[in-house]
């Protein structure tokens, strides 16, 4: 059975600080495994001039525990 949890958030801080942000997201020494690597398939869209990122993540691993798709 598929799961789906969607959630929202507003940031209060600018565009560019959100975007920069999510861009220098990784390595993340608190991840939450401690698998060396975890493969996964990411498809990101930016639109700067709307100030719209979607990004989608799919784990090729660990999909009994988690799969996010982001939409900033």
């Amino acid at each position: 059975m598929a799961r789906y949890f969607e959630n929202t958030t507003t940031f209060n801080f600018s565009w560019d600080q959100v975007a920069c942000g999510y861009w220098k997201r990784y390595p993340n020494p608190q991840r939450f495994f401690n698998a060396k690597s975890v493969k996964i398939i990411e498809e990101s869209i930016v639109d700067p001039k709307e100030k719209v990122l979607v990004t989608y993540t799919r784990n090729l691993g660990y999909t009994k525990v988690m799969v996010s798709f982001p939409e900033f």
